[in-house]
């Protein structure tokens, strides 16, 4: 992050040169603006100024100076290697920068090396090369068989299973076991996340199951002694689970 002070000879309107043929920005040039240096200023559509040996000498000098500290002025929020981020966007050494909204700058608080936080609280993530990461949805899985989201499932051996519309918008949880759905019709799944078919599929006294416990057809909830087990005996009063938990039903 840097600052200019108001006795530094570049400021937002232009430049005192130690000639003293100082340089009046134009307006759409002053807008541009998204870091001032010792050596020069960023904008941020890439058509950058580089300073004169005079101009960057001088300049240097005021950054330097031990005077005591001016009100500063705010050019650039945080930069890094992979970019810069600002209070209008964020330009990238790529060249592919990103407008801010005038509702998106209004709304930043701080910018740091991973993410912007926000005033309303929705916070924003940076992915490694300084773009805005997509919000992620609720639902998904991810296990060392393969990943599950809601269009469908990428296994570990690299074969895939795409969802058809209705059901991708059909689905409400993904667990390791099964897939729950909105009309019931919930998919059960084999270790490979392969789909079981239904003529095979077995009813499963779970109405939800998770790695560390479920919540049973009655509602009650069920708390496991160790990670993913499964049903060795279901019985009308209770059960009994491979990790040693007995479960009594309730009436």
């Amino acid at each position: 992050l840097l600052a200019l002070s108001v006795e530094a000879n570049i400021g937002p309107s232009g430049i005192v040169s130690p000639d003293g043929k100082n340089i009046q920005f134009s307006h759409e040039f002053a807008n541009n603006i998204v870091l001032v240096g010792p050596s020069g200023i960023v904008t941020r559509d890439g058509r950058n100024l580089q300073l004169t040996e005079g101009q960057a000498r001088l300049n240097l000098a005021n950054f330097r100076s031990a005077a005591p500290p001016q009100p500063a002025v705010s050019i650039g929020h945080f930069l890094t290697q992979r970019g810069l981020v600002g209070a209008s966007g964020i330009v990238r050494p790529d060249g592919r920068n990103i407008q801010f909204t005038a509702e998106q700058a209004n709304n930043i608080v701080v910018a740091g090396p991973s993410g912007i936080v926000t005033r309303d609280g929705k916070n924003i993530q940076f992915t490694h090369d300084m773009t805005l990461a997509r919000k992620k949805r609720g639902v998904g899985f991810v296990s060392r068989a393969g990943n599950i989201g809601t269009s469908g499932i990428l296994r570990a051996d690299g074969t895939t299973t795409l969802f058809d519309h209705d059901t991708a918008h059909n689905i409400i949880l993904i667990g390791p076991s099964g897939i729950v759905t909105k009309d019931g019709r919930n998919l059960q799944l084999t270790s490979d996340l392969n789909i079981v078919p239904r003529r095979f599929a077995k009813s499963s006294p779970f109405l939800l199951k998770g790695p560390s416990g479920g919540i049973l057809h009655s509602g009650q909830p069920v708390q496991f002694k160790s990670a993913n087990p499964t049903v060795l005996l279901d019985g009308s009063s209770g059960m009994i689970m491979s990790d040693g938990t007995l479960i009594q039903k309730s009436l």
